[in-house]
């Protein structure tokens, strides 16, 4: 039954696809809430990221050993006046 709704809401020029749409597209981000999102981040220590890097390698290996290519995603942040303020 789920696999019916969602099939249902990804056919275009259809309502409920429009109306998916203008919703997910039309919601306002919080401004405060990009601003404070990685505020208290800290940085790790540098065993950490020997590690990090040794496990990436080895995962990457066993991901191309199976045919995966590695591509970079782009970027998805909330659209916010203190982004436009940085260019």
């Amino acid at each position: 039954m789920l696999n019916e709704a969602l099939r249902t809401l990804t056919i275009p020029n259809t309502t409920m696809y429009n109306v998916l749409m203008k919703k997910l597209f039309s919601t306002q981000a919080d401004e405060h809430l990009h601003i404070t999102y990685d505020f208290n981040v800290s940085i790790p220590p540098p065993s950490a990221a020997i590690w990090r890097r040794k496990v990436l390698k080895r995962i990457t290996k066993i991901f191309e050993k199976h045919g995966a290519i590695q591509f970079d995603t782009p970027l998805f942040v909330p659209k916010v006046s203190i982004l436009a303020l940085r260019r």
